[in-house]
């Protein structure tokens, strides 16, 4: 007997809202290439070639919430060789940039919160705070149980 495939199932709209990451952007009018020297794995959007980079993006390193995200973020500022902090502190913008993805529920979204002290590190370091809201999106789900998880969630969000 043949094997049938399940075929993945697209939902309309994302379901549930959440944390999704915090990016740090950096933008200067100079180049930026001794943070890019620190931070390898930092993205130069519009970078043509080989020119010096004015805007650098790293990706979060991960966490479960924006605070502990938050602090990773600084750890790395601090971490930072000489070339590289004086690449940041002569930086036009340094923004800490928080991603949440909108879903259906819940009617209210209350989980990213930095408290003061992570605020007051934020501008110690020259830094700003930008909330990115990225819009529902259509998602796949691959198995039952996949399905079964995300309704589960989406029924504990609305409370």
């Amino acid at each position: 007997m043949a094997e049938t495939k399940r075929r993945p199932t697209s939902i309309n709209l994302t379901p549930i809202a959440e944390f999704r990451n915090v990016d740090l952007h950096i933008r200067s009018r100079r180049s930026l290439q001794p943070l890019l020297e620190a931070w390898p794995s930092a993205q130069t959007p519009t970078r043509v070639g080989t020119a010096a980079p004015r805007w650098l993006v790293l990706n979060g390193p991960g966490g479960k919430t924006a605070t502990e995200t938050v602090q990773k973020l600084l750890r790395l500022v601090h971490a930072l060789p000489r070339p590289a902090r004086r690449c940041w502190n002569d930086a036009a913008t340094r923004t800490f940039d928080i991603g949440v993805q909108a879903g259906l529920g819940p009617r209210s979204f209350e989980e990213v919160h930095l408290d003061r002290n992570v605020l007051a590190a934020i501008s110690r370091v020259g830094g700003q705070l930008l909330i990115t809201i990225y819009p529902p999106s259509t998602e796949t789900i691959n198995s039952p149980e996949e399905l079964a998880r995300l309704v589960a969630k989406f029924k504990r969000s609305r409370g």
